[in-house]
């Protein structure tokens, strides 16, 4: 899926969150606020929101009333996995390359 945010949040109150967006072929890289540093070693919940383009507001959609304000774009998956806790996707990070591929079905 290209254009996710993925995020991961750690498990352990030590830990810190890590996060990428995945490119045209779904792949991805995490790192954390700190330059150079990608997640490091542990169990995280794992969060992925994938949206359509932004798009105009629908008929009767709240909105600011700001001229040409545009709306966050359509679900691309089920938005239980828009949220850590209802997800159910989880990932532990051990030292050295990781992999982490996650079937996003309903």
């Amino acid at each position: 899926m290209p254009n996710a945010d993925v995020t991961f949040t750690p498990l352990s109150a030590d830990g810190k969150p890590a996060a990428g967006r995945t490119n045209g072929s779904g792949r991805y890289s995490l790192a954390t606020p700190t330059k150079g540093e990608g997640a490091i070693a542990g169990k995280y919940k794992v969060h992925i929101i994938a949206r359509g383009p932004d798009r105009s507001p629908k008929p009767g959609e709240p909105t600011t009333g700001m001229p040409g304000e545009m709306m966050p774009g359509d679900p691309l998956i089920p938005q239980k996995y828009f949220a850590a806790d209802s997800s159910g996707l989880t990932f532990e990070v051990k030292r050295g390359s990781n992999t982490a591929n996650f079937d996003l079905t309903d």
